[in-house]
C-alpha cells in the first residue's frame, strides 16, 4: 500500500517550507479472509490486533514518513493530517477492502491521533519521524491476495 505525501513548497528564499516524505507504506502482507467479517488493526506503533480470521505471509508493518523544515527556522506549528478519513485498497485477485481509523504518531511522543500538531521548537530540532496506521476492514468471502492503495497526507503551517 503506497502512501502519498503532499508537502507544500514556497518559492521565496526566506520562506519557511515543510518537507513531508513517506518512504515506507503500510504493509498488510497477503490477506486470506476465512469465514468472517472483521478488522485487522495496524497501529502506528506497530501493535497489531487480529480477530483470528486472517493469515498473513509476513508481519504487517506501519507506514513511515518524515517531516522537516527547509529554509529558515519555523515560527509556526505544523499540522499533519490525512486528507480523507479512509481509503480503499484493491486486491491482486479482485475485491476491495477499506482502511479506516487512520492514525499517526510522532515517534518521540506516545499519543496516537488522526492528526499531529508539531510546535516550532520540535520542528526546528531536526527531522521528525511519523508512523502511520489504520484498520483494514474486510468481509466474509473477501478475495485473497495482495492489496494495495494510496492514502494522502499533508503538512501545513498553522
Amino acid at each position: 500500500m503506497a502512501v502519498l505525501a503532499s508537502p507544500f513548497y514556497a518559492l521565496s528564499a526566506n520562506a519557511q517550507v515543510l518537507d513531508l516524505s513517506c518512504k515506507r507504506p503500510i504493509d498488510i502482507g497477503n490477506l486470506i479472509a476465512t469465514g468472517c467479517s472483521a478488522k485487522y488493526i495496524i497501529a502506528p506503533d506497530n501493535a497489531h490486533a487480529d480477530t483470528g480470521c486472517l493469515i498473513f505471509n509476513n508481519m504487517a508493518v506501519a507506514g513511515s514518513c518524515t517531516l522537516r523544515v527547509l529554509g529558515p527556522a519555523a515560527t509556526k506549528s505544523a499540522v499533519v493530517t490525512f486528507q480523507k478519513a479512509f481509503f480503499n485498497i484493491s486486491g491482486s485477485k479482485g475485491g476491495v477492502a477499506t482502511m479506516t481509523d487512520l492514525r499517526m504518531k510522532n515517534r518521540t511522543q506516545p499519543t496516537i491521533t488522526p492528526t499531529l500538531t508539531i510546535p516550532p521548537t520540535t520542528l526546528n530540532a531536526g527531522t521528525i519521524n511519523i508512523d502511520i496506521g489504520g484498520s483494514l476492514n474486510y468481509d466474509n468471502g473477501q478475495a485473497e491476495g495482495t492489496y494495495s492503495g494510496k492514502v494522502a497526507i499533508s503538512a501545513n503551517f498553522n
